[in-house]
């Protein structure tokens, strides 16, 4: 596999590191997580798995791509929050979801209109009612603090502030909030894949997973305006909404373990001559 062994340094990508999964690999004690999860994962069978994808190809090498280039990753995929490391990202989710936000029916004052009131959520250990969770939402305003104090809130916590909100707000404001369910800043409906989140899987409403921004794939994406992040857009061939075909592809690493093949469908490798063949435009 033309790929570099080479432990990646933590860098610090993501906010409040204790209420958010992190995700990397685990290798002798030392945890090394990524910046960009959509892209860890196994490559098997000549196709790339996210680390995420419910199979057990634990006995694969992992694989990140990072900076137009493939890195193979010592160790094995873990999930942390916090100091606490799990095997899975379900168990992650699991404590997360005890610790990150809580909604109490005692009365307490409120961080940002000072009132004390009946019903309030605490995010990241701070208290807010749910009538200014509720303006936030409608306003878009789907963080907390400014400037380099600023924190967007996950997915995860926009999924369980809405609940509490449909939960706890008078009839009246909950008809004021999104008729479609709002996503976190910075990200944009995947229908490559679904990916239902919440209490029976409300959330996000759309048969799609919710991926970040910068994952997007903007060119040979489906023909027809379905948007699929990279991942998806590079795994499947035909789009599973209208079934068109998505020529979108990445090279993928070589197995035979050329250091330079692969790394592009138009350039031969300097080391055997061969050009990275196509997978889906073979016929």
């Amino acid at each position: 596999m033309p790929v570099t062994t080479v432990p990646l340094q933590p860098q610090d990508v993501y906010i409040n590191m204790s209420q958010r999964v992190e995700v990397g690999t685990l290798h002798n004690g030392h945890f090394s997580p990524v910046p960009d999860p959509q892209t860890l994962g196994y490559w098997y069978n000549n196709q790339f798995y996210v680390h995420d994808c419910g199979h057990d190809f634990s006995q694969h090498p992992v694989v990140y791509y990072h900076n137009a280039e493939w890195y193979t990753l010592p160790g094995v995929v873990t999930y942390r929050v916090g100091n606490t490391f799990y095997r899975t990202y379900k168990e992650a989710i699991a404590f997360l979801n005890m610790s990150t936000l809580a909604v109490s029916t005692i009365r307490k004052r409120c961080v940002l209109c000072q009132s004390t009131e009946a019903y309030t959520v605490e995010v990241f250990k701070k208290v807010y009612c749910v009538q200014c969770l509720q303006k936030r939402v409608i306003n878009g305003e789907l963080f907390f603090g400014e400037g380099t104090l600023r924190k967007d809130w996950s997915v995860q916590v926009v999924c369980e502030v809405l609940e509490a909100l449909y939960m706890h707000l008078p009839d009246n404001l909950k008809r004021e909030l999104p008729v479609c369910y709002p996503l976190p800043l910075e990200h944009f409906l995947c229908y490559g894949r679904e990916e239902k989140m919440g209490t029976g899987g409300w959330y996000p409403g759309r048969p799609a997973h919710i991926s970040g921004i910068r994952n997007k794939c903007t060119e040979e994406s489906c023909p027809n305006g379905h948007d699929l992040c990279k991942i998806c857009a590079n795994t499947l061939t035909h789009c599973p909404q209208c079934g068109s075909f998505i020529p979108y592809e990445e090279p993928r690493p070589d197995e035979e373990g050329c250091t330079n093949h692969c790394a592009s469908f138009t350039k031969a490798c300097l080391t055997c001559g061969q050009i990275a063949e196509r997978r889906k435009r073979t016929n």
